[in-house]
């Protein structure tokens, strides 16, 4: 977390790589589930992994109709790669 409140993911260039939009943090927490979340003085998340997943999914993380998880390119490139597999809607059509 930076000075200014925000978190911030840099390359060793100093390079912005990833900033999860949450400028009002005053905190962050990696909770047993395994759910890292930033949260506002008010202890309110303002963001939490579970919510915007990546490539990896927890055993106590629900995901939501329409999450997609994207793979790496590599090891060494953190590109999308051609692995996206996404949770699609329960169909509640009935049979008569």
């Amino acid at each position: 977390m930076q000075h200014r409140q925000h978190l911030s993911l840099r390359d060793p260039s100093g390079t912005e790589v990833w900033n999860p939009g949450a400028p009002e943090a005053s905190y962050a927490a990696m909770l047993d589930t395994g759910n890292f979340v930033l949260a506002a003085s008010n202890s309110s998340v303002l963001w939490n992994n579970f919510s915007d997943p990546i490539d990896t999914i927890l055993p106590a993380q629900i995901l939501s109709p329409g999450t997609e998880i994207v793979a790496k390119l590599s090891d060494d490139d953190f590109s999308n790669g051609r692995w996206r597999p996404r949770l699609l809607p329960i169909s509640r059509s009935k049979v008569v």
